[in-house]
């Protein structure tokens, strides 16, 4: 079987009104592809980040090989950061493919 492509998405919600928007969604065809574009969109937001969410933003940046090594694995990732009112998930999924996924959600998130 070929490697699957990858659905990546972003999203925000306000925790005090509940309201939830996708930002930004992209089908990408590579581990790779998938990769770059969650570090690059966390690297992006990394500035605006404070305390735990600036700590575990660094985190995820500093352990790209787990990212790709679980996308490999057609796993479901996802990282949560919650920064004042609101809460971002950054989500890559596999798509075409036949065998089940499997989730893996960051510990820290």
């Amino acid at each position: 079987m070929s490697e699957p492509g990858f659905l990546c998405e972003f999203s925000v919600e306000r925790r005090d009104t509940g309201e939830r928007v996708t930002q930004a969604t992209l089908e990408v065809d590579s581990v790779e592809a998938a990769v770059r574009w969650m570090r690059i969109a966390v690297g992006t937001a990394l500035p605006g980040f404070e305390g735990e969410a600036l700590r575990a933003a660094r985190a995820f940046l500093a352990d790209g090989r787990r990212t790709e090594r679980e996308l490999r694995e057609k796993q479901l990732t996802t990282l949560t950061l919650v920064q004042g009112p609101l809460t971002m998930v950054w989500l890559i999924s596999p798509i075409a493919t036949d065998e089940p996924q499997r989730i893996c959600v960051w510990p820290w998130a």
